[in-house]
């Protein structure tokens, strides 16, 4: 068995949730808690990634796109979406993008890691002082 988990913005996706999403959402989770593996890949491209996508409801109205943590036994929902919420997000995406001036797409936004979860990458010299690559410092040969 997985443990499902939810953040505070998929939890509130959930809580968003018509009332009559919340069963078809409840088989879908515990589809998650036994058999992860079954949803879609989220990147056709790449079929054995962890990042999933399960499509809930009797006619197909709702998505869920999660993470599987295997090694931990644990599942993390990153977006929760509803056809009947679709109309909604797209309404606000539009007039975000509007503002931006930017083009609308109506597909899930996925949330990334934050700067501070992600390992320090190794360009990062400017950071920690200048790089010594082996060379004793004050001797020249």
């Amino acid at each position: 068995m997985y443990t499902v988990t939810t953040d505070h913005q998929s939890q509130q996706q959930v809580d968003a949730l018509p009332v009559e999403a919340l069963a078809p959402f409840a088989e879908a989770r515990a589809i998650l808690e036994i058999a992860p593996w079954n949803g879609a890949p989220y990147h056709k491209s790449k079929p054995d990634s962890p990042m999933r996508a399960l499509t809930f409801g009797p006619a197909g109205q709702g998505d869920i796109v999660y993470l599987i943590l295997d090694d931990l036994r644990r599942v993390d929902i990153l977006v929760v979406v509803s056809a009947e919420l679709t109309g909604q997000l797209s309404a606000d995406r539009r007039g975000l993008s509007r503002a931006r001036g930017e083009r609308t797409v109506s597909q899930p936004i996925v949330r990334r890691a934050s700067r501070a979860s992600r390992p320090p990458t190794r360009n990062s010299a400017t950071s920690r002082g200048p790089v010594n690559h082996g060379q004793q410092q004050g001797t020249m040969t």
